[in-house]
């Protein structure tokens, strides 16, 4: 089966849930081929660029998007997952 997977993590409070449950936050990323990251606004740059690479790391390098309810997600964005779905089903 191939498809395309897509991960949501929360980077106000990604760093405190991968301390607790370290193999599970971990495990919820790391086979995603895009990870959509929530609640941007809620951290300064440094630390959402600290979280935003932690979870890249974590997600073996795939693309990590931070986002904003506050904000439009960016159309690119769903460029990004349409083009991998349509290559999955290719």
């Amino acid at each position: 089966l191939d498809c395309t997977i897509l991960a949501i993590a929360d980077a106000k409070r990604w760093t405190r849930l991968r301390k607790v449950s370290t193999q599970f936050v971990e495990s919820q990323v790391s086979c995603a081929d895009l990870v959509i990251l929530t609640k941007k606004d809620k951290l300064e740059s440094e630390a959402l660029a600290a979280v935003a690479g932690e979870v890249t790391e974590c997600a073996d390098g795939a693309e990590v998007c931070p986002v904003c309810a506050l904000e439009p997600i960016d159309s690119a964005i769903f460029d990004k997952l349409l083009a991998m779905a349509a290559e999955s089903e290719a």
